[in-house]
């Protein structure tokens, strides 16, 4: 499909999205919450929120989507790829094979910026800062109905203010790339219904406290590095 054909073009972008997606998918079906059918995201809302956060990151690790999809911005309101009906598959065709285009136009402004723009985090540390920031977006979206208006849009690589169609209240927003009306974790539910946000709930703790223990594992891993690095050099021989 389209989708499964853009997914793979983000993995040749830069390795890392299809690890990091592996893990996250792996963690939630760990956690009993990769199933639309049970209140919880599916593997297409999981490997958005995983795009949009390697987004966000500082070098980002991948471009925002439309950067791909497009020749130059485009308007705010202007509809996406899969948006309406009637999109023929000569059409995908065609925004393919200008993704195609564009990924290595990035990848070779990416090449020649240098260090500038290369993103040397390791999957771990990746892993940790997903968690994080997902935690804290996620519990601030079950607080209350005007939190789901914030939207996770890997389109434009940011967080959007925008209601969804007919105004539902929604309490995870995850925008679909490829069709601004659609939120990929209605899923989860709306705040209307009790189950629905005790669910969604548990999935803010989940995340957050794995953030938690993956920060806190982290710290301790730097903490003996430096304590067998101190060792080390205090050993007798060692080099002043």
């Amino acid at each position: 499909s389209f989708k499964a054909e853009m997914q793979k073009l983000w993995g040749t972008l830069d390795r890392r999205y299809a690890a990091l997606y592996r893990l996250v998918k792996a963690w939630a079906a760990a956690h009993g919450v990769n199933d639309a059918s049970s209140n919880t995201p599916n593997s297409w809302s999981w490997g958005l929120m995983v795009a949009f956060y390697l987004q966000s990151e500082q070098p980002a690790v991948l471009p925002p989507l439309w950067q791909l999809l497009e020749h130059q911005q485009p308007r705010t309101t202007a509809p996406r790829v899969l948006q309406g009906s009637g999109v023929s598959s000569a059409a995908l065709k065609r925004t393919m094979d200008l993704a195609m285009v564009n990924s290595m136009a990035y990848v070779g402004r990416r090449n020649r910026a240098g260090s500038s723009m290369q993103n040397p985090k390791g999957l771990t540390e990746l892993l940790a800062g997903f968690f994080e920031v997902f935690g804290e977006q996620m519990t601030r979206w079950c607080e209350g109905r005007q939190r789901g208006n914030t939207r996770c849009s890997p389109w434009w690589g940011g967080w959007v203010d925008a209601t969804w169609p007919g105004n539902t209240p929604y309490i995870f927003s995850i925008e679909d790339p490829f069709n601004a009306s659609d939120n990929t974790a209605r899923s989860v539910g709306s705040h209307n219904h009790l189950t629905c946000t005790n669910s969604a709930r548990y999935i803010a703790w989940a995340v957050k406290t794995s953030a938690q223990l993956l920060r806190d594992a982290l710290v301790g891993k730097t903490a003996a590095d430096a304590d067998t690095l101190t060792a080390a050099s205090a050993a007798p021989g060692s080099p002043a």
